[in-house]
Parts: structure tokens; C-alpha cells; sequence
């Protein structure tokens, strides 16, 4: 029963077709087109967004100061990155 509404439903579709002539052509053509771009654009945004999180984590500054910065003068600089929401963690590594 199920084999003969599927060749019912697809003759149907090919008589409405033939009727229609190039607009109903057209008109699948369009939404099949429409629904291509979607999708490409849906996989384009899941693959970024996947991209943007992996490097978040990834994410490394390195600073080199002059010698004559004062203890002072680097304290004041390590304390103006932590206040940063985005720095997770400042390390000084002196040069000796």
C-alpha cells in the first residue's frame, strides 16, 4: 500500500511539473539552491565557532620590558594585567 501512494505521490509530482513547465522547475531549483547556501552557510559558522574555541585556550603574550624597569614599575604592570578578565595568569621571569 505504502509503494503505491509513493508512485502515486511521485507521478503527481512529475505531471505538476510537466504542467508547470520552466516555473515549476525553477521554483525547485530556487529552493534548492537557497537550501545549498543555507547550509553551507550553517557548516561555515559551526566550524568557526569550533576554530575561535580551540584558540581561545591557545592564546599566549610575551612581554619583554627594558633593563632599566624598576621593581616597582613591574610590580605596577603585573597588577594592571591581572586586573584584565581576560589574563588568566602572569609569570616574571627575570633575564639572569
Amino acid at each position: 500500500m505504502r509503494l503505491k501512494r509513493l508512485w502515486n505521490l511521485l507521478g503527481d509530482t512529475l505531471g505538476n511539473l510537466r504542467r508547470g513547465g520552466w516555473g515549476g522547475l525553477a521554483a525547485v531549483g530556487s529552493i534548492t539552491v537557497s537550501s545549498l547556501i543555507l547550509g553551507c552557510l550553517w557548516l561555515l559558522t559551526v566550524n568557526l565557532q569550533a576554530i575561535l574555541s580551540d584558540w581561545k585556550g591557545q592564546f599566549e603574550v610575551v612581554v619583554f620590558l627594558r633593563e632599566d624597569v624598576t621593581a616597582d614599575q613591574r610590580e605596577l604592570l603585573r597588577r594592571w594585567l591581572q586586573a584584565e578578565a581576560a589574563v588568566a595568569a602572569v609569570q616574571y621571569t627575570s633575564k639572569e
